[in-house]
């Protein structure tokens, strides 16, 4: 099973997006606050984010029962939880896409609006990992799980999509879209996701760096210099 190149999702395999979670959620509910001149109870309503399923719109949900889901104040409060400046990194993921670059031509393939993704990108400085060999699902037009951003990717980099080993933390999104455009699928298991019932990824794992592991049980190497391709417009 020969590697040419990698591709990850963005939020959450990239981006810690729940580490931070509680704290942006937080400064929303205090903008919340500034604004109406109010005192919603903002530890309440952080416990009831945490009893919502995953994968939900947390902030939008809270902001409906709050009254404020359809107005000025709860749009410019829904903002703060955007605010890339409050994200993390996961532990050792600058440190991978280093070190993949070396081996490897790599690409980003994310879900939702730019407008939204756009300033994580550039608050990460991923663009000098990734080059053009970005696509933002909404932007795009085919966001995932549809295989057609997938094969997008791989073909500004010009590889195969059989050589293509994607990473994602979703199954219905991120797994699935891959195997559906042939591609060698690695989930990064941090949320139980038992309603999925399509094609089940080739590899798990638990944290971004236990991809070294993957590459490596699959005989690939991961300081040898391949160079990476000039992403093509």
């Amino acid at each position: 099973m020969r590697v040419d190149a990698v591709l990850f999702d963005m939020d959450e395999t990239l981006i810690n997006l729940t580490a931070t979670r509680p704290m942006r959620l937080r400064r929303a509910l205090e903008k919340l606050n500034e604004l109406t001149g109010a005192d919603c109870d903002i530890e309440g309503a952080l416990v009831r984010a945490e009893e919502l399923p995953v994968y939900t719109d947390r902030l939008k949900i809270l902001l409906g029962e709050l009254g404020h889901a359809d107005c000025d104040y709860g749009r410019q409060a829904y903002e703060v939880i955007f605010d890339a400046s409050l994200m993390e990194l996961h532990d050792g993921a600058e440190d991978l896409l280093l070190e993949l670059a070396t081996n490897y031509k790599l690409g980003l393939v994310t879900n939702g609006p730019g407008r939204t993704q756009t300033p994580k990108i550039e608050r990460f400085k991923l663009l000098g990992h990734f080059g053009g060999a970005v696509a933002i699902g909404d932007d795009f037009g085919h966001p995932k799980p549809d295989p057609t951003i997938f094969l997008h990717v791989a073909a500004v980099l010009g590889v195969e999509p059989a050589h293509t080993m994607f990473v994602g933390d979703r199954l219905d999104a991120d797994i699935e879209g891959a195997k559906r455009a042939g591609m060698i699928a690695v989930w990064l298991h941090t949320v139980d996701q038992p309603d999925y019932e399509g094609p089940p990824p080739d590899f798990e794992i638990r944290r971004i760096t236990e991809l070294r592991q993957v590459l490596g049980d699959l005989g690939e190497p991961l300081m040898v210099s391949r160079g990476q391709a000039e992403p093509v417009s």
